[in-house]
Formats: C-alpha cells, sequence, structure tokens
C-alpha cells in the first residue's frame, strides 16, 4: 500500500518536464533559453519520473540549463508546469487546474526530489486529491470517474447488467425449456456464475484495450425476496498504461410482481452497494470508492414470442480516504450516475433466446464525458433448464468516445 501511496502521489506531483509520443497518455514539451525545445510522450509516470529527475534520455541536455516544463495529463492540456533552476536545487511546481503553486530547494536534485515526495504524500495529500478530482472532470481517459471506463461507471453498469437485466432463465416463454417454465423461478435455489468480456476503447483520441471478468451468486430467501452477489475484476492497457481494479457488490432484488403463464409483468425493486478498489501507477491514479444505488426493472410479455423490459438505475458514488501509517489519499470522487435502458427478449428455439438492449447513462456532476448511449445484444443457450451459455456483443457511443466489447458468460442454478 505505501508503495502505491508513493507512486500516485508523487508521480501526479512531479508530472513535470519530459517528451512526445502520439496519442501518449502523458505529453510533455520542455523549453530552455539555451536547449533546442523537446517533447516527449510517456506510457508510464515512473519511467518519466526515472529519465527527468536523472537527467537521462531526451533530458541530459537540461542538466545544466533552467527550463519550462508543461505537460498534458491524459489529454487535459497544461495540467502541471514546472521552472527548474540548470542544477535542479530550486523547483517551482504548478497545477493551473487547481491553483497550486509551490517551491521546492535543496542543495541537491535528488533533495528536492525528496522533499517533493515527502510533501505529496504527507502534507500535501489533499492537493493530490483536488488535481486527481479535476483531471476526472476534464479527462476521457481518467482512472476514478467521469467516463465510460473509469471506476464509478464501471461499478454502475456491473450493477445494471446483473440486476437491472432479468435472466432469461426466469422469463417464461410458451414452449421453451427454462426453469421458469418448470416451476424452478419459485424455488429456493442457489446461483453461481462466471462472464468474460474483452474489447476495445477510443476516448478522447487515445486508444485502450479493456477485459472484465465478473463472478456473481446469490441464494433465494424467499419466492420474493433474495441475496445477490457479485465480485467484478477489470484490467485496462490505455496506450501501455496498465489499470487494475476488483469490486464487491451485494444487491437484494424484491419481486414485487412475478411473471408467469396468466400474469404478463415482471416488477422487481434492487436496492444495493458495492465497494471498488482501483489503481494505476502508470497513470498516476486510483482509490477506493462505495456506491449505494436502486434499480427499477419492468418486463411485459407482450405475446408468447415477445418480452419488453424497461430498466432504470441510478447510483451514488463516494471515495474512501485511505490511510496507511502517516500517508493518506482521496480522489475526493463525489458523482451520481443515472442509467435507463430498454429490451426486447425473443426465443428463437426452445433452448436459444435472443436479447437486444439499448441503454442510455448519464452522470449527473461534473464529468469528462456526461453521457453516452450503448447498443447490446446477446443469445442465451439454455443447456439444461438451470444451466445456460450466454454470448453478447456491446457498441457504446458518446461525445469523444467509442467502445466495443464481446463477452461469453455462464450461469448455474442448483
Amino acid at each position: 500500500m505505501k508503495k502505491i501511496l508513493l507512486t500516485v502521489c508523487a508521480s501526479a506531483a512531479l508530472a513535470l518536464f519530459s517528451p512526445v509520443r502520439a496519442a501518449s497518455p502523458f505529453d510533455v514539451t520542455v523549453t530552455s533559453t539555451t536547449v533546442p525545445t523537446v517533447t516527449q510522450g510517456y506510457s508510464s509516470f515512473p519511467s518519466l519520473l526515472s529519465d527527468v529527475l536523472n537527467a537521462n534520455g531526451p533530458f541530459v541536455n537540461f542538466a545544466s540549463t533552467n527550463f519550462n516544463a508543461k505537460v498534458t495529463f491524459l489529454g487535459v492540456p497544461n495540467a502541471v508546469q514546472a521552472n527548474s533552476n540548470s542544477a535542479g536545487t530550486s523547483v517551482n511546481l504548478q497545477i493551473p487546474i487547481t491553483g497550486f503553486s509551490q517551491s521546492f530547494n535543496g542543495p541537491t536534485r535528488s533533495d528536492v526530489e525528496t522533499q517533493i515526495k515527502n510533501f505529496f504524500l504527507q502534507n500535501g495529500s489533499s492537493v493530490v486529491g483536488n488535481f486527481l478530482a479535476a483531471i476526472a472532470k476534464q479527462s476521457a481517459v481518467a482512472v476514478t470517474d467521469g467516463n465510460p471506463n473509469s471506476s464509478t461507471a464501471a461499478m454502475a453498469s456491473s450493477t445494471f447488467y446483473s440486476q437491472g437485466f432479468t435472466p432469461t432463465g426466469e422469463l417464461p416463454f410458451e414452449g421453451v425449456s427454462t426453469a421458469s417454465n418448470t416451476g424452478g423461478s419459485t424455488s429456493r435455489f442457489t446461483g453461481l456464475g462466471i462472464g468474460l468480456d474483452s474489447g476495445q476503447f477510443k476516448a478522447g483520441g487515445i486508444k485502450g484495450n479493456n477485459s472484465d471478468m465478473s463472478i456473481p451468486f446469490g441464494y433465494r430467501l424467499t419466492d420474493r425476496v433474495s441475496l445477490a452477489a457479485s465480485i467484478p475484476i477489470n484490467y485496462l492497457d490505455v496506450e501501455g498504461a496498465k489499470i487494475y481494479g476488483i469490486g464487491f457488490n451485494l444487491a437484494v432484488p424484491v419481486r414485487i410482481q412475478i411473471m408467469d403463464h396468466d400474469n404478463p409483468l415482471n416488477w422487481r425493486l434492487t436496492p444495493f452497494v458495492g465497494i471498488s478498489a482501483r489503481g494505476s501507477e502508470d497513470l498516476a491514479g486510483g482509490g477506493v470508492i462505495w456506491s449505494p444505488g436502486l434499480t427499477n426493472t419492468f418486463d411485459y410479455r407482450v405475446n408468447s414470442k415477445l418480452i419488453l423490459g424497461l430498466v432504470s438505475q441510478i447510483s451514488y458514488d463516494k471515495s474512501i480516504a485511505v490511510k496507511y501509517s502517516s500517508y493518506k489519499f482521496d480522489p475526493q470522487v463525489d458523482q451520481e450516475i443515472v442509467k435507463n435502458g430498454v429490451r426486447a427478449v425473443t426465443p428463437l428455439t426452445s433452448r436459444l433466446i435472443m436479447d437486444g438492449f439499448i441503454i442510455e447513462t448519464n452522470f449527473l456532476k461534473a464529468a469528462a464525458i456526461k453521457n453516452y448511449t450503448t447498443f447490446g445484444t446477446s443469445f442465451s443457450y439454455h443447456l439444461t433448464q438451470k444451466l445456460n451459455v450466454t454470448v453478447g456483443a456491446n457498441y457504446d457511443t458518446g461525445p469523444q468516445y467509442t467502445d466495443w466489447s464481446l463477452g461469453l458468460s455462464s450461469a448455474w442454478k442448483f
């Protein structure tokens, strides 16, 4: 934990001086009156800091001259600036997007580096928190909040898909072999599943890959009330920068109306709470976020071959300060997300069911990408009445953002 805090906080503080590769998470321009301007791109702050603070690589010519550095941080221009003297013993660090400015002085470059790291880890954690909160409001690839691949959006989507969409096995179709059609939906059962999803995205001109794994499980307490939980695990690669995340969601689905052969309506309310930890040493961001919310689901059987669904969800996201000894870090996430979706489900054969949906997602507070739309479809094949395999595909689109993904999942009831 100490190492992660050191990298996240110090890296965010020291994203100074450096050079530019196309579509890099970090683009830096360094200027001097005596040395030609150098631009360079980096996917990792630790690599950037090693080069800059030790005057290695493209920075070797700046080892004995005054210079100015301006950093484009995750697509946000001039997010961090620095002015250094020729010896590197006096550095003025500025974060224009938050108004922060402070000078650090010492006998050696190494001493100044240590001062800055210690400040942001011990006395300046709120400065880093303010900085990352401001980045999340402007960057299409921020780690914690404000875009479709951020931690808050991933938490909202995980719950929406797992709790908002009624499982096809609980939708009674005439002539379709599922647990619902044989009375299985009203019996107590333990459910377990696994889902894998992978795709590519482009956000604010920066490309990346995302992969997710989800492990849902649950137990029906009564015919109307269940306990449901899931463990989402995710991994993103943003132009070579690595982001890792894991979470836990707990929900209590309450079935107010239960669809059967005589009643064409399902109505389910699902309060939930989740917690997620996500971080990236490369991108100098991360945090722990908890999220309570409520999902409302209506399903209506139009005829024996078509069920339409309407799903709405609101979630509230707040970050939790992480403390370790004298170290403290909080990305200051405070967000609300609303998701609304329509769904159509129809059987193609007695075992194969097709699903199509459109989802609109809106961030209610400041965000780099305020809203985006998801188009998706899936095919669920019931191997037995209590075992199915599902393949699906999604496409997301929004301002400065596109994403596609393919998924495979399976669920068992026993």
